[in-house]
């Protein structure tokens, strides 16, 4: 929550609102804040332990890590319909911008664009992300059984926040979640405050074939 400026901390809601409001769409608001609990200390274990060794008097402020590890999350998810973002032509040459890795061109942007931001701490937001999407870190959350108990006890301030925003449930995101569901946003898919995503199986055919061919280094996660 502490961040160097105003600008550091905009910078980082405006980078973290898409890419948490699709994930907790597709898997629950009460996993998303256990997700976001778990892949934080996740990501600042391996800042941390990197740390030791190469920057052991560096400290950290912010939540661009987590962007970028929600960020990462996306790219994996983009990429099985858009397998590459853009290809640039050079006269007999081409350069292919996988959309798995957009991540990392954007933490080079950002470190070009603001020189004392903390690449190592965007970089261990960003391999987190990849655990996390191809599973590495499923032992680590509980058990669905667990969070509908949760939501359960909790359902009468659930009500509540209901009435103000969309509190989606785990009973209702659950097969979302556990299956290979996903709407696809760089090829036009619809828009994430719609409601739940629609089949893979139902987009994916379409997609392949169009695709053959912030803040101080002691101040920014």
């Amino acid at each position: 929550m502490v961040h160097i400026s105003f600008f550091h901390w905009i910078c980082n809601i405006l980078t973290l609102l898409t890419p948490l409001a699709v994930f907790e769409m597709r898997n629950g608001t009460i996993y998303t804040g256990v997700a976001l609990n778990l892949l934080t200390i996740v990501a600042g274990l391996q800042y941390c332990l990197a740390g030791l060794i190469f920057y052991p008097d560096t400290g950290v402020l912010g939540l661009s890590g987590i962007a970028f590890l929600f960020m990462s999350y996306m790219a994996y998810q983009e990429s099985k319909f858009k397998p590459i973002f853009y290809t640039w032509h050079f006269n007999n040459m081409e350069l292919k911008i996988y959309t798995l890795y957009l991540p990392f061109f954007v933490a080079l942007f950002f470190m070009i664009l603001f020189p004392s931001s903390s690449l190592p701490g965007h970089v261990t937001g960003i391999l987190t992300g990849y655990l996390y999407s191809y599973g590495y870190l499923n032992k680590l959350f509980p058990p669905s059984d667990i969070l509908t108990a949760i939501e359960k006890k909790a359902s009468p301030l659930i009500n509540l926040i209901d009435k103000i925003v969309k509190f989606y449930k785990e009973d209702e995101c659950v097969a979302i979640r556990t299956s290979n569901e996903y709407t696809p946003m760089l090829n036009g898919g619809s828009d994430i405050e719609q409601g739940p995503a629609t089949p893979a199986a139902t987009t994916s055919a379409t997609f392949l074939n169009e695709t053959r061919v912030l803040g101080s280094r002691d101040s920014a996660a």
